[in-house]
């Protein structure tokens, strides 16, 4: 086995090995579906409302809906929208469309995007899908596409002008979804004057751990960062059964395993922020490599040292801090760059 090229990256930040201190021996992450949902709920969701609610923006100059978003089979699914209230009459303005992380809800994001509206004077959609493993590949992914279509669709009457700016993100599992999106809506005549002007990955799951490339095999081997669960949040083991036992994608289909769309040009200007000690570390970091060669234009952010989803289980860390102010600059970039 070849060491990762960015295998420095997974030295330990010194505030994650404090907080690694404090975890007792012998606590393990529930790998039963219901303990690991409930995890998420508890551990990435609450802690992050908890910690960002006395930074939100004043109630009054936003609102908040919640929509019900009805499928092709005829099951639905919620978005919630969060929009600048203004005085001026029929207002519109640009979107961010959120896809939150496996086992989550809309709920997973929601106070760091009410942030970020208001910041930049935005419309934030945060889009839903029915979880695998109930509902597996390519359930998820197709739930999120009608969800983008939706907004697309309907964007105008929730103050969404895409024309301004159409921007796509997602963590985690749901970076999975945002970039598989991304591939679909930017060659789809459905959104043909709505394409989107720019993307964000934050961790993303890129690549079935066992449809690697061999072209490929000596930059993907961040999958085998040792000490497991403790110092990772996200063990190999975990990350395998995600797509084996979970999602059930094919390994090679490049709609469970995105990196390996091979029109990557279509793409429009992408951000990614990736984490030293995770596991999907190196598909982040090639993928950004893939799209820059594409001609895409791109910007990267490494955090070396900290976890998966370090920046919502634990907030109050300098990474996490500097993570949250690195989103914000990127939403003002891609924004920019469409403005120019």
């Amino acid at each position: 086995m070849s060491q990762s090229p960015h295998a420095h990256l997974s030295i330990p930040d010194p505030e994650w090995a404090a907080e690694v201190a404090k975890i007792p021996d012998g606590q393990e992450i529930p790998t039963d579906v219901a303990g690991m949902r409930q995890t998420i709920v508890d551990v990435f969701i609450g802690t992050g409302k908890r910690y960002y609610e006395p930074m939100l923006p004043d109630a009054l100059t936003y609102k908040v809906m919640n929509h019900i978003v009805h499928l092709p089979d005829g099951a639905t699914t919620a978005a919630r929208t969060i929009t600048p209230i203004s005085p001026e009459t029929g207002k519109s303005y640009p979107c961010i469309v959120w896809v939150h992380g496996g086992g989550g809800n809309v709920d997973f994001d929601d106070y760091r995007m009410r942030i970020i509206a208001m910041k930049y004077q935005l419309v934030a959609v945060l889009l839903d899908y029915r979880l695998a493993p109930e509902h597996p590949f390519p359930i998820p992914h197709r739930d999120a596409y009608e969800g983008l279509k939706w907004v697309a669709k309907d964007g105008h009457t929730f103050g969404a002008d895409l024309a301004q700016g159409f921007i796509l993100g997602g963590t985690s599992a749901g970076g999975n979804i945002a970039a598989t999106l991304a591939h679909k809506a930017q060659s789809d005549p459905f959104f043909e004057g709505k394409r989107l002007t720019g993307h964000i990955l934050t961790m993303p799951s890129l690549i079935h751990p066992h449809g690697y490339p061999e072209r490929y095999s000596t930059e993907l081997q961040s999958i085998n960062i040792p000490d497991g669960a403790k110092w990772t949040c996200l063990p190999k083991e975990y990350a395998v059964d995600m797509f084996v036992e979970g999602l059930q994608s094919p390994p090679t289909d490049p709609e469970g395993s995105p990196l390996l769309y091979p029109k990557r040009h279509i793409l429009p200007p992408t951000y990614l922020q990736i984490a030293g000690l995770d596991p999907l570390r190196d598909e982040g970091i090639l993928y950004e490599r893939l799209l820059r060669e594409a001609g895409v234009k791109t910007r990267i952010s490494i955090y070396p040292g900290v976890p998966h989803g370090f920046h919502l289980a634990w907030p109050h860390m300098t990474a996490s801090q500097k993570c949250e102010e690195d989103l914000k600059a990127g939403v003002k970039w891609l924004l920019e760059l469409h403005r120019s």
